[in-house]
């Protein structure tokens, strides 16, 4: 059937097809990379997760990347330390960490515990 077709023409829709499948290949190409490099969680401050947590207090927003600075660094007994991201949020371990006042930190709120009217999180660091 092809064969009936004028050269031109044909040579036309060869180039055609082979832009439409260059840029459909490119295109598959970027989503693939654009999803692999940049995840798909979000990122949100302290105080976005503590009102999700006050809306829905059966829900801990795992998927979401919580992004702050530690304000402060104190020892607490029975829980070792704090980290202090917000003014309604701290983050608890055992051990003291690498972080220092002023760094910038990237964590997924694992659980959390309300004590009056802030939330001591336990924190899985990005």
């Amino acid at each position: 059937m092809l064969k009936n077709i004028n050269p031109k023409v044909r040579r036309g829709l060869s180039i055609t097809a082979h832009i439409i499948g260059t840029l459909s290949f490119l295109f598959i190409l970027y989503a693939v990379l654009g999803t692999w490099i940049n995840p798909s969680e979000r990122t949100v401050s302290p105080n976005e997760v503590a009102r999700q947590m006050e809306t829905y207090p059966e829900r801990i927003p795992k998927h979401e990347i919580v992004k702050s600075t530690v304000k402060e660094i104190k020892s607490v007994p029975l829980y070792g330390y704090s980290y202090k991201v917000s003014d309604n949020m701290y983050i608890v371990n055992f051990s003291r960490g690498e972080f220092n006042v002023g760094d910038k930190i990237r964590f997924k709120v694992v659980g959390a515990v309300k004590i009056g009217d802030a939330y001591l999180v336990n924190a899985d660091y990005e």
